[in-house]
């Protein structure tokens, strides 16, 4: 729920930074976001174009061999 992750992003802050800027992604991610002031961007294919990035990277490796 929001609220739940309004207290993980709560305590995060308080350990690392209260700038730290909060990324939401996956598939509920905007309908969280609506219920919190705490989550600045969403992106719910972080984890897809991450994947991405790093397949990209290992295949340029391979070719070099």
């Amino acid at each position: 729920t929001a609220l739940a992750c309004d207290g993980i992003i709560k305590k995060l802050k308080k350990k690392l930074s209260p700038n730290t800027i909060v990324l939401a992604t996956g598939g509920y991610a905007n309908l969280i976001k609506k219920y919190t002031s705490l989550i600045h961007k969403v992106d719910p294919n972080l984890t897809l174009k991450g994947l991405y990035v790093n397949y990209s990277e290992k295949a340029k490796k391979t070719k070099k061999q």
